[in-house]
């Protein structure tokens, strides 16, 4: 076994040292690196106060607060058909209500955009009335004082108009010179307090109802909306009337109505029934929409704790 010279044992010793304090001096630049930026960080300097000019003007975020009314909505019960020229829905929304003060004598119900017929008892006594266009306001007057332990149904009889703005309220979708194959659709757009242009309530996310429509419309269009489909009724003039009734109290924002030549397609997913409804033309999309639509719409829910999912429905409004 030979033997380094002792040259290249004090050279390579040499080359050792120098790596050694190479490395020595890489951590340190990044030990002092670091403590700076710490210092800098532990030391920067704080977010300013707003200035007392600030604080006069607007000291506070815009106020949050909810409308007063005094009742407690209890069920809605709309029962409509449709004027596609005039864009118009028609009929009476049916409003069951819980006075929540004593002696109420006078109720307030939003309504935008409406020409109101009539009001009355659901036992058809007539009631005074004040409509409001530009506060969007119904003030209905009482036959007597009601208490608390009361429960009152009025009937409003009405008829939609045009809302001010486009894409609120209800929706009316028709064929035009710059879409002549556009399909018809009807559909409904609450959210978050829009609801009130096309059925008088109080369009406050804070009470809730539970909801019936009944809605008329021709052959062959279809109705979808909240809950469970109660009744098909074939009418002699070539319409149909559908039931949908919803049970769960809820915010009247959730109210909806879609209406248009739709075909269901049924299927179930993990055993819960999924059915989807589509245009005509888009049955094959619409089955690969459904299965897509039925699996995200039961994981949503397991992931909100909501295990028990009686039925599923999806719509596409394309």
């Amino acid at each position: 076994m030979s033997r380094c010279p002792t040259s290249g044992r004090e050279e390579m010793k040499s080359f050792q040292r120098s790596i050694l304090h190479a490395l020595i001096a890489a951590v340190l630049v990044l030990v002092t690196t670091n403590f700076g930026q710490a210092q800098q960080q532990s030391t920067a300097t704080p977010t300013p106060l707003p200035s007392p000019a600030q604080l006069a003007t607007n000291p506070f975020p815009p106020a949050q607060y909810i409308r007063p009314h005094n009742y407690d909505q209890r069920n809605i019960k709309l029962d409509l058909r449709f004027d596609w020229e005039k864009e118009q829905a028609i009929g009476t929304a049916t409003i069951t209500f819980a006075p929540t003060l004593k002696d109420v004598r006078i109720v307030e119900f939003d309504a935008g955009s409406m020409t109101v017929g009539n009001v009355r008892l659901a036992a058809g006594t007539a009631l005074k009335y004040e409509y409001d266009e530009k506060k969007e306001k119904l003030a209905v007057s009482l036959d007597r004082a009601y208490q608390p332990t009361d429960e009152v149904t009025i009937v409003v009889s009405y008829h939609t108009n045009r809302p001010p703005i486009a894409g609120i309220g209800l929706n009316f979708l028709k064929p035009g010179p710059d879409d002549p194959g556009r399909p018809q659709q009807i559909w409904s757009n609450g959210e978050p307090e829009s609801n009130h242009f096309w059925f008088p309530c109080f369009d406050h996310p804070n009470d809730f109802v539970t909801t019936e429509i009944v809605a008329t419309v021709k052959k062959p269009f279809i109705v979808i909306s909240n809950g469970a489909l109660i009744s098909t009724k074939e009418n002699s003039d070539g319409t149909r009337t559908f039931d949908w009734k919803m049970d769960v109290p809820h915010a009247t924002y959730l109210t909806s109505v879609v209406i248009g030549d739709y075909v269901p397609i049924t299927g179930k997913y993990a055993g819960i029934p999924v059915t989807t409804n589509v245009y005509r033309d888009q049955v094959q999309e619409g089955r690969v929409c459904g299965e897509t639509a039925g699996n995200g719409e039961v994981l949503l829910r397991k992931n909100r704790g909501e295990v028990s999912v009686p039925k599923i429905r999806t719509n596409d409004c394309t």
